[in-house]
């Protein structure tokens, strides 16, 4: 099978167009669902070691004043909540092992908003350095196949085809996660920049 792509370019350049401005609307119609990472929060991981579900926890939750969302995550159950201190931590621990019996913590992270905002704006600030040394990078290596075109156009070009790779899943996360519930964390930022 012979597959003409050059031939079909306009084809490919349409279709490349609509998901750029598809994933463009979805970003400012659904948002990006940040991750504790960059929100700032408590992740608990735990396993119990009878049967539970979604509700009973949240149950728990509510009677301890804590707001949290959970999800089942194989046997163990992740629950996101708001920061926490060292003492509403083992109230919430304390909560859960009297009303749904023995569990284990599997884990227990807490990021401060303030350094999941720095986070943010760091994550940020890597991509754009990482694509004005991508541009420096280009241009200096076809400084010497520039005729007729200067080297630093090709470094433009390639940040085109970058935001091209980054936009589309960016725009694939936002409506992934807000259908469900799909977070962007510093492992998607990690892949976003190689």
């Amino acid at each position: 099978m012979k597959l003409d792509v050059i031939g079909k370019s306009k084809i490919w350049f349409a279709l490349s167009g609509v998901l750029i401005i598809a994933s463009i609307v979805a970003v400012f119609v659904y948002g990006l669902n940040w991750g504790i990472d960059f929100t700032g929060g408590s992740l608990l991981d735990v396993t119990f070691e009878q049967e539970v579900n979604n509700d009973q926890i949240k149950q728990v939750l509510n009677n301890v004043n804590v707001n949290g969302l959970v999800q089942a995550s194989g046997d163990s159950y992740l629950i996101k909540m708001s920061p926490l201190s060292q003492d509403e931590h083992d109230m919430v621990i304390g909560a859960l092992r009297d009303n749904l019996g023995e569990l284990q913590e599997n884990r227990f992270d807490s990021i401060g908003p303030v350094i999941g905002q720095e986070l943010k704006d760091k994550s940020i600030e890597a991509i754009v350095l990482l694509l004005v040394l991508i541009v420096l990078y280009v241009a200096w290596a076809f400084r010497k196949v520039s005729e007729p075109v200067s080297s630093w156009k090709y470094g433009l070009l390639t940040i085109v085809a970058a935001m091209h790779d980054i936009i589309i899943p960016i725009g694939a996360f936002a409506v992934l996660g807000y259908f469900y519930g799909y977070e962007i964390d510093t492992a998607f930022v990690a892949a976003l920049l190689t």
